[in-house]
């Protein structure tokens, strides 16, 4: 869970987190009348104030200050807590709606901290990668081989590594194929270099 007190920062956050490979869904006021959530926003928020959980496909809840109160998260899926603030009253209430343990808690900070600029070499691919459509298990898969890891040390998610291959002069399309009679999301990886 996620939480932050503007909503060009839930965005911003989203966005993050759809890079890292995360499946998020930003929450905000059902009365702000610039920025009204959609039919999916409303569903989903109607069904975590029912039961408690956010609903598949969601695993990242990213609220504001309108979702602090009235309302408890039982998810086992939620893992941590990202609180974009330095009140500790918004700290306590946001904090407040999670109602297991979480593994870690990340807090904003008043203190600098120095911005190390990363650098990825050029990657090239094993060609069992090329031309051939990956399915989820595949592109994880990928992610591991390759061993790209973000400024905390982590192996990033297969939305950051696509980027990675993109900028390594790879072309990735992305498509819907039928398995066994199943809608499943594919990837096929061109070598742009070669065409």
């Amino acid at each position: 869970m996620a939480f932050t007190k503007k909503i060009e920062n839930q965005e911003k956050i989203a966005e993050i987190a759809k890079e890292e490979g995360y499946k998020p869904i930003v929450l905000c006021s059902i009365n702000n009348q610039e920025k009204e959530m959609t039919k999916t926003q409303l569903e989903v928020r109607d069904y975590l104030l029912k039961t408690g959980n956010i609903p598949e496909p969601y695993n990242l809840l990213i609220i504001n200050g309108s979702m602090q109160e009235g309302w408890n998260l039982h998810d086992r899926k939620v893992e941590f807590a990202i609180l974009d603030t330095m009140n500790e009253t918004e700290k306590v209430q946001a904090l407040g709606r999670i109602r297991k343990d979480i593994d870690f808690l990340l807090l904003k900070t008043d203190k600098e901290i120095e911005n190390k600029e990363r650098k990825i070499d050029t990657i090239i691919l094993n060609k069992k990668y090329l031309n051939t459509p990956l399915l989820k298990e595949d592109k994880e898969k990928l992610s591991l081989e390759l061993e790209i890891k973000n400024e905390r040390g982590n192996i990033v998610k297969w939305n950051t590594v696509k980027k990675v291959l993109v900028n390594s002069g790879y072309k990735v399309e992305d498509s819907i194929r039928r398995y066994n009679g199943i809608r499943k999301s594919v990837s096929i990886i061109t070598n742009n270099s070669l065409n």
